[in-house]
């Protein structure tokens, strides 16, 4: 077992465009930012980063989601 050497701290922020091809309106918001630390060995780190790196992704596209149909679904 490795023992934790290093800190990552990771932000993730989205800007959301949204463009009606047919009327050539647009918009354009900001999703939640997520933000998160993680704690690492050496021997691990490569995965351990990909894995905050993939949560932060996975987080902040569903967010971008919700909002996207929040914000036009009628």
């Amino acid at each position: 077992m490795a023992i934790p050497d290093q800190a990552q701290e990771l932000r993730i922020r989205l800007k959301v465009a949204l463009i009606d091809v047919k009327t050539g309106q647009w918009d354009i918001f900001v999703p939640k930012v997520f933000e998160d630390t993680a704690y690492s060995a050496s021997l691990t780190r490569e995965r351990s980063d990909q894995q905050q790196v993939e949560l932060l992704k996975t987080k902040a596209y569903q967010a971008a989601i919700e909002g996207t149909l929040a914000r036009y679904s009628r």
